[in-house]
């Protein structure tokens, strides 16, 4: 991980970003446009670390504008502030998962004497319980708090007194003391006797034994019988390829889905059969009562009674209202409406006109459709017969090259196993540079471990003395018993304050006047009842006289609306006869596109052989 480049474009990111113009997702995509492209662990570390610190910019803020001002108001500059906020962040949120090892090669990349002071006052226990955790309160809960922020907090803290003495050391150009190198010990060889050497036994005479008859030279040729398999083998692979083409262009006859006359009548005499079976213990619909289709009285609601007393009501103001304009000398508007409609009449013939020539311009749209796709299935499977020539030749040329990296691969398999006889000496370098790096591993645990040790004892015995002054604060003997006086008032110093007697008082009063209310209110209801139903009553009677009277004007009405019918629009217009007839023409090309048949197409044989006999090369 690159740690320099991290943190700067972290500060180039938080600096750019604008919180009330962009939104965080926006910000990232034009700065991965603009900035040098990080690998894939630190664009994650950077994406975390800039919506990190937008999420917690509070916490954050107040971390630092507690360190400016414990340096006595220093000048602030934002690229000082961005800084502050990013490493802030990391050592709040992020040291489990970075770790004390990339949390210190991150801050070496700044300068080691702000570094130094910024880590001294974030690490100060006083400073995170007296200034830090009572603003933090204000934004977030105590246990939030208490769990995520101080308890990382103060597990790391030991681990990071060791790095603060680091950096006071550099700051100081102190240079640590080497560690002292142990000698190696070196392996001398055991004093093993000599072994004497044996001596050599005379070999045996080889008895001579009779000439053996030579081997014949069929022995070593192949039989020509597997040539002529092969052959075969061959030529019935090239008629199966043939045939496959020529099944795919022609369709069988088992394949035509169609039954003949007979199978059609004899599954409808089974239908028939299965139906008849079923027809058992018919009911019979039962017959409608005449009483049904005369009219039932309805019980009117009190709304209803009203609602249709105010429709007769205004429908009589305006028939009032028509017959003053008449006498005042207004026209009459039978005119009118008559020819009102008579235009809507012509309006609904024209948009039957419409619709049907619409319908009929979607239908051959349709059909002009179907006839495209015909012809686009005919070029697809010219296109796919080309594509299969092209792959059988890039096949040829797989098995080719394939061939020659299977010969290289021979070569570097045994240069790498001469290669693996100097392994063992690299091995051995290996084992001993790692147990170096342990033992130094278990000297840092061991101090660790007794830092933590004593700093434990430290907090016991403050803990021991905690416990001693709350128990003798308990010890202490207090007085429980308390006289209630019913006259005095609780001493608050509040202007409403009274004793319990007078409360009780107030309440009766209180009760008194509540009655009177609801006697007063009963009366109320009682004359409203009254009121409702005398108008209940003249408004039914304006009711029944109004419908009376207008039961001839609606038979008029319903008479005129049955005259009144949508006349039939279809085949008026030219361009509708127009229309069909090319629709027709159109449904005839498609019935012709059907008939036709694609060619035979077999130039395949020729590269398929070639396939095979390099496939054989390879076997």
């Amino acid at each position: 991980m690159r740690h320099n480049l991290v943190i700067n474009s972290c500060l180039e990111v938080l600096g750019g970003y604008q919180p009330e113009c962009d939104s965080p997702k926006i910000q990232l995509a034009q700065f991965w446009q603009t900035c040098e492209q990080p690998s894939k662990e630190e664009q994650i570390l950077i994406e975390e670390v800039f919506l990190g610190c937008i999420r917690f910019s509070k916490i954050i803020t107040v971390a630092v504008d507690a360190f400016f001002k414990s340096e006595g108001g220093k000048k602030r500059t934002r690229c000082k502030q961005l800084v502050y906020k990013v490493l802030c962040y990391l050592f709040l949120f992020r040291m489990d998962e970075l770790g004390i090892g990339e949390f210190r090669r991150l801050v070496l990349t700044q300068e080691p004497k702000k570094m130094h002071q910024f880590l001294q006052f974030l690490t100060d226990e006083n400073t995170i319980a007296t200034i830090m955790k009572p603003e933090w309160c204000l934004f977030y809960e105590e246990n939030f708090v208490e769990s995520k922020l101080i308890k990382p907090l103060q597990r790391f803290l030991p681990e990071f007194g060791c790095f603060l003495k680091e950096l006071h050391d550099k700051i100081e150009e102190i240079t640590p003391p080497k560690p002292s190198k142990k000698m190696i010990t070196e392996v001398t060889p055991f004093n093993l006797t000599v072994i004497k050497p044996r001596g050599v036994i005379m070999p045996a005479p080889i008895p001579k034994v009779a000439p053996t008859k030579p081997i014949p030279s069929s022995m070593y040729n192949p039989p020509a019988e597997i040539d002529r398999i092969q052959e075969a083998k061959r030529e019935n692979r090239i008629k199966v390829q043939e045939m496959l083409a020529t099944a795919q262009v022609q369709q069988p006859q088992c394949a035509n889905a169609k039954k003949s006359v007979k199978a059609k009548s004899i599954l409808q005499q089974i239908i028939e059969e299965k139906e008849s079976k079923l027809k058992y213990e018919k009911r019979k619909a039962s017959v409608v009562k005449a009483k049904l289709s005369e009219e039932v009285p309805v019980k009117l609601n009190t709304a209803t009674i009203l609602r249709e007393g105010e429709l007769f009501l205004k429908q009589e103001e305006e028939n009032l209202k028509k017959l003053e304009d008449l006498e005042s000398g207004a026209r009459d508007p039978t005119d009118w409406l008559r020819w009102r409609s008579k235009m809507h009449e012509q309006d609904l013939e024209n948009e039957l006109l419409e619709k049907e020539r619409r319908r009929l311009q979607g239908m051959l749209s349709h059909e002009e459709a179907i006839l495209a796709r015909k012809m686009l299935a005919i070029e697809n499977k010219q296109r796919v017969a080309e594509m299969k020539l092209e792959a059988e030749k890039l096949m040829q040329l797989y098995w080719e090259e394939k061939l020659q990296e299977q010969t290289n691969m021979r070569t570097r398999v045994e240069e790498i196993a001469f290669s693996q006889q100097h392994v063992k000496e690299s091995r051995q370098k290996l084992a001993l540079y790692k147990q170096k790096i342990v033992q130094e591993v278990i000297e840092e645990k061991r101090e660790m471990m007794k830092q933590a040790l004593e700093e434990a004892d430290e907090e016991m015995r403050c803990k021991v003395k905690l416990i001693r002054e709350i128990r003798a604060m308990e010890a202490m003997p207090v007085s429980r018993n308390k006289l209630v006086d019913l006259s005095e008032t609780s001493a608050t110093g509040l202007l409403s304050e009274m004793s319990l007697i007078e409360l009780r008082e107030r309440l009766a009063l209180l009760r008194m006047v509540e009655k009177d209310r609801e006697e007063k209110k009963r009366e109320e209801i009682k004359d409203y009842k009254l009121e409702k139903k005398k108008l209940l009553q003249e408004t039914l009677e304006t009711i029944a006289r109004c419908r009376a009277g207008n039961t001839q004007q609606l038979a008029a009405n319903k008479q005129e609306e049955k005259k009144s019918k949508k006349a039939d629009c279809k085949d008026k217009n030219d361009d509708l006869k127009l229309l069909a007839q090319m629709l027709k023409e159109k449904q005839a090309q498609r019935k012709n596109m059907e008939e036709l048949k694609l060619p035979h197409k077999s130039q395949l044989a020729a590269v398929r052989r070639s396939k095979e006999t390099i496939e054989e090369q390879l076997t």
